[in-house]
């Protein structure tokens, strides 16, 4: 009975390990055929492995500069979010901190509320500030919605360091910044990960707004890049399935660097907190 048991999770898993790499062996191996053998030989392996898919995508399809637009409004956030959230996270999980206990459900009050309530005033506030059709506006908007989550993440994890840590730091005469930056931070390396990697993916694949603040095309990020990219290359999939293959590098590298503090942070983080 047991060996039924376990013969039908793995084929379970099996399946499902089946439905995750599938779409991906497609994408991949749509990357790199003509586009003959797309239609011709959809799920074969390609006669030849044509690499200039990947040149004219970057360079015909302009995939190299919403690439470097997403890096840098992708970089730029992530910093703030880490810099900014780290300080508030330091600051309420001190028990000194009077209003700690009443500032930290109001982070996470933007946990809760789904963007499309706040679209229209967000993009609103940002036309009149001036920041509408810039990198700069769409960066503080990502680093405001993603703070709550930082806070969320890096509070409870700094909550679980030990205060004899902390005190005798303090008798050493170390400073406030010096015990955030010295102390907190590295003991708090997998909450860093943690929200790196998840604010990462979220702001590298969110199309709505870059979709609804950036105008100009030298200025769009690589979703919004791939809409344009798809409508100019509608009938050529090699083209688009590399601009695709493209997008999706950096998140396979960053989480290569990161996975093994990812659940870490998760957990110790989340359920302690």
């Amino acid at each position: 009975m047991k060996t039924l048991v376990r013969l039908g999770q793995n084929a379970i898993l099996a399946a499902f390990a089946l439905c995750i790499f599938f779409p991906l062996y497609i994408t991949l191996m749509t990357s790199f055929k003509s586009s003959g053998e797309v239609y011709d030989r959809p799920l074969a392996l390609p006669e030849t492995f044509l690499f200039s898919n990947y040149a004219t995508a970057w360079f015909d399809g302009k995939i190299g500069d919403y690439f470097l637009n997403s890096v840098i409004v992708t970089g730029l956030s992530l910093a703030g979010i880490l810099a900014f959230g780290g300080m508030a996270a330091y600051s309420l999980s001190k028990s000194a901190f009077v209003f700690g206990k009443w500032l930290y459900p109001v982070f996470l009050i933007g946990i809760m509320i789904p963007i499309q309530v706040y679209m229209v005033p967000l993009y609103l506030l940002v036309s009149r500030l001036g920041l509408g059709d810039s990198h700069t506006g769409l960066i503080l908007c990502y680093i405001s919605m993603k703070m709550s989550f930082a806070v969320f993440i890096i509070t409870g994890f700094f909550r679980t360091i030990s205060r004899e840590i902390v005190q005798a730091a303090e008798i050493d005469g170390c400073s406030e910044f010096g015990l955030l930056w010295h102390i907190y931070v590295p003991m708090a390396r997998p909450a860093f990960a943690t929200v790196a990697i998840l604010a990462v993916v979220q702001i590298w694949n969110d199309v709505v707004l870059p979709l609804l603040f950036l105008r100009g095309n030298e200025l769009k990020t690589i979703p919004v890049g791939l809409i344009n990219f798809r409508g100019e290359f509608m009938s050529d999939y090699s083209l688009l399935f590399a601009g695709v293959v493209i997008s999706s590098i950096p998140l396979l590298v960053l989480y290569s660097f990161l996975q093994k503090w990812f659940v870490r942070g998760l957990t110790t983080g989340a359920v302690k907190g």
